[in-house]
């Protein structure tokens, strides 16, 4: 859904229930699963829509992502879309 204020748009957008995992003892989402997350959300609308944000993905864990991404259907982390 989205809303449209005077301030700016609010978009509300839901995940599936089965992507509800991989935050810390904050319930901060770890930073493998955040990208996964955007990846997901983004890729739901545009898939190729282009990022502005800055973003250090050899930074990211690879093991944790690794697990995190079996989770998530397989055109988010790189394989063709089925």
């Amino acid at each position: 859904k989205q809303i449209v204020t005077e301030l700016g748009n609010i978009r509300f957008i839901h995940l599936k229930r089965e992507l509800f995992f991989g935050s810390d003892q904050y319930r901060l989402a770890y930073p493998e699963k955040a990208w996964l997350d955007l990846l997901y959300i983004r890729g739901l609308k545009n898939r190729n829509a282009l990022f502005s944000e800055e973003i250090f993905l050899d930074d990211l864990d690879q093991k944790r992502m690794a697990r995190f991404r079996k989770h998530f259907p397989k055109w988010v982390w790189g394989q063709s879309k089925s």
